[in-house]
């Protein structure tokens, strides 16, 4: 059950809401792929926070190693 949910403007700069630091171990963020930042990303990955977003249409990526282990 979500118990923070935050909405702006269309025209509102909202995406400081992104700052890994807002986040801990365990939280899970829904956001719009507008907002992908891969750094931001990265360091949420790093802090144990699972995030979910649609890919950008023009996304390429390789694969650098498997983290699952």
């Amino acid at each position: 059950m979500p118990y923070d949910v935050q909405f702006t403007s269309a025209a509102t700069h909202d995406a400081f809401m992104l700052s890994p630091a807002n986040f801990s171990r365990d939280d899970i963020v829904a956001m719009d792929r507008a907002y992908i930042d891969y750094t931001k990303m990265q360091q949420m990955s790093e802090r144990g926070v699972t995030y979910v977003t649609k890919m950008k249409k023009n996304l390429r990526y390789e694969v650098l190693g498997d983290t699952m282990h």
